[in-house]
């Protein structure tokens, strides 16, 4: 099986609808996939339908004093109380955020025409720095959404702007109280390396070990951590579409025992739900 377990849709910062997502899978032989778009679950509020096997997931921010550190959440329940309380607290925290940079970006001397429509993105999906890039290149500030990171939005730029943190064992407990797995995404990222050691102090259940562009050699340093943790080893492309478009869908895979483990904890947990209605 060819399963990949992370990627983005338009309802986070991709630019694939979730149907556009499993048609593309589809096309690219793909079995299995899992959109795990940042701190939202509206691509799962419609049945996603198919061949391609769908594992419910959802990628969620957390720090470690100033570092980011992203966590991957599998297997739960969609409807999961716990992880749509903590989805509208994240979607409130960036609608504010927006505003910030919003701000920050006027006072640069760029005045977004459209800026109206960025906030009205609230109504549906979790505002992002995305959002804001493609809205600079419509209005002729930049030329690719990659300029506009570099220019404007990335960490560390003029127009860059934090959110409210939660720490790393606060969202392990809103996975794991949805009966989910957490995985810690794309270790290889990690800066400043230090920091290492003392993240996988945390009970993950996992690593994504086989990363997007990363070389192999780092995919299997990961893989033998998670090996000598005894915990899962994931992996996948980290898709966006046009905001990334140098990494494919598919890009890096999950192992075949690895999901169907995640799998048939999913199954599990859906069959009691089903037999409530």
């Amino acid at each position: 099986m060819k399963i990949d377990l992370h990627c983005h849709s338009t309802f986070s910062d991709g630019s694939c609808t979730p149907l556009e997502l499993i048609q593309r899978a589809e096309s690219l032989s793909i079995d299995a996939l899992s959109i795990t778009d940042h701190d939202t679950l509206r691509a799962y509020e419609t049945p996603l339908v198919g061949p391609v096997k769908i594992l419910p997931g959802i990628e969620l921010s957390s720090y470690l004093r100033e570092t980011n550190v992203h966590i991957l959440a599998y297997a739960f329940l969609a409807t999961s109380p716990v992880l749509v309380e903590f989805c509208k607290t994240m979607r409130d925290r960036r609608f504010k955020r927006a505003y910030e940079i919003a701000d920050l970006l006027k006072k640069q001397g760029v005045d977004l025409p459209d800026i109206a429509s960025i906030f009205e993105l609230n109504n549906t999906k979790p505002i992002n720095r995305v959002d804001f890039g493609r809205a600079l290149v419509k209005g002729g500030f930049v030329k690719t959404i990659q300029e506009a990171f570099k220019l404007y939005l990335g960490d560390g730029r003029s127009c860059y702007v934090d959110m409210d943190k939660f720490s790393i064992g606060e969202i392990l407990e809103v996975v794991h109280a949805a009966q989910g797995f957490a995985v810690w995404a794309h270790p290889h990222l990690i800066e400043p390396k230090s920091l290492i050691p003392e993240i996988l102090k945390f009970p993950f259940d996992g690593l994504e070990c086989y990363y997007g562009f990363a070389p192999k050699k780092e995919n299997e340093r990961w893989a033998r951590i998670a090996e000598e943790k005894k915990i899962l080893a994931t992996g996948g492309s980290d898709f966006h579409g046009d905001a990334r478009p140098s990494v494919e869908l598919g890009a890096s895979l999950t192992p075949e025992p690895v999901f169907r483990f995640l799998w048939e904890h999913y199954l599990r947990l859906e069959k009691p739900h089903e037999n409530s209605n």
